[in-house]
């Protein structure tokens, strides 16, 4: 398996760097939530990259956020998206959001999960906003994708 190389990606698309990364997500989303002939959307669609889809009777939608560097530097643009995304889609009962980054967790938090302070700073804006919740799909080595294989494939 190939480690993403975030610096590599910026220099392969330079100023398409964000268009690229978003595509990369939808691929990403449609792949996690079976939507293999992909998810209606408009262009310039404002707080998620595409409509909403319903899973299990909730709706789900997605952000990407493409940047270099710490998540903590970009907290107030994630605080923001997370906002839009709860004052527009009032249904919405789950968000997606892909960052290129994995947090820094070293500190734990009550529930004894390591987290750093700008994760929680996101989650304490999720739970003011009864309409977000936040799922972390954090790309690894050994799954960059989050998608597991079924009993039948294993």
């Amino acid at each position: 398996m190939v480690k993403v190389n975030w610096n590599a990606f910026q220099s392969k698309f330079g100023e398409a760097s964000p268009a690229e990364f978003e595509r990369l997500c939808y691929l990403i989303f449609c792949r996690r939530y079976g939507k293999s002939d992909g998810i209606p959307r408009f262009r310039n669609q404002p707080a998620l990259e595409t409509s909403p889809i319903e899973v299990d009777g909730e709706f789900v939608g997605f952000q990407a956020k493409f940047f270099l560097g710490k998540v903590s530097a970009h907290k107030k643009d994630l605080k923001k998206a997370i906002n839009d995304v709860a004052s527009r889609y009032k249904t919405l009962k789950r968000l997606v959001l892909f960052v290129p980054m994995d947090c820094d967790c070293n500190q734990k938090a009550k529930d004894g999960h390591l987290k750093t302070k700008a994760q929680r700073e996101l989650e304490d804006v999720a739970k003011a906003n009864p309409n977000a919740k936040i799922l972390y799909l954090i790309p690894t080595f050994q799954n960059p994708t989050g998608v597991t294989l079924t009993l039948e494939r294993r």
